[in-house]
């Protein structure tokens, strides 16, 4: 599906903002990039846990 190629305007609390269809594509674009750096930053976290859970040995309880 295609989407119409004429601006989009937008109400904000300054007033009107109008985009372009290249300006939407391009804050798109960024906003993609962003979210996938943002997934792998999550799921090296996620690694560097499971690892760390691995190799720490078991603590001894005391009773």
């Amino acid at each position: 599906m295609d989407a119409p190629a004429e601006p989009l305007s937008v109400l904000t609390d300054e007033g009107v903002a109008t985009f372009s269809p290249r300006e939407l594509r391009a804050m798109r674009d960024e906003f993609q990039r962003f979210l996938l750096e943002y997934q792998f930053g999550l799921r090296e976290v996620e690694t560097k846990r499971r690892r760390r859970r691995s190799t720490t040995p078991p603590r001894c309880s005391r009773a």
